[in-house]
């Protein structure tokens, strides 16, 4: 945990309008900012300290958003709370190939139907597909799927060879928290 970190985290909530002002208020008068953070790798964290309680990690996983200023909370209605995200705030666990489409399985279990052409990657070791329109890291298993039929071309560009079809990836920056890079992507 680093207080920049924090302190970047509280003065993005401070000017970003679209979090909920009760947020905002309090932050303003000085309250205390416990750090909650989603790692790259899709794990939990509070104060430093990994999450246990796999209920509470999915809780949080599936009540996680972006604001349209791009500030990343869980949102417990009535209750928000601004959080530190680590690359893109979506993980995909698995995949199932469903011919021209593929079914991700998300942390919380949530299973979400997209297509290959949604394809993305870093260009080094991160890949993802688009869920809805938004980044998602697949980790785990379907890290490893993907990336058994993965290609790298003599140009440089990855693409999926999988039941002799071939799907380019997009080249996306390794930093994926921008909600405009996130929006319609794929």
């Amino acid at each position: 945990m680093t207080q920049s970190d924090l302190d970047r985290l509280r003065a993005q909530a401070l000017t970003d309008p679209s979090v909920p002002e009760p947020v905002r208020a309090a932050l303003l008068r000085g309250a205390a900012l416990e750090e909650i953070r989603l790692d790259a790798t899709g794990r939990w964290w509070h104060q430093g300290e990994p999450f246990i309680h796999r209920g509470l990690q999915r809780l949080f996983y599936r009540n996680l958003h972006q604001s349209d200023g791009g500030t990343w909370l869980i949102t417990l209605p009535p209750y928000s709370y601004p959080v530190i995200v680590e690359g893109c705030g979506r993980f995909i666990i698995r995949i199932r190939d469903r011919g021209t489409h593929v079914e991700a399985t998300e942390l919380d279990e949530r299973r979400v139907l997209s297509t290959w052409d949604t394809l993305w990657t870093d260009g080094e070791d991160v890949v993802g597909l688009a869920l809805d329109g938004q980044p998602a890291r697949c980790i785990g298993a379907a890290h490893a799927t993907l990336l058994a039929d993965v290609d790298v071309e003599d140009q440089g560009e990855w693409v999926l060879r999988r039941k002799g079809q071939t799907y380019p990836f997009t080249l996306r920056p390794r930093s994926l928290a921008s909600p405009q890079s996130a929006r319609g992507a794929g």
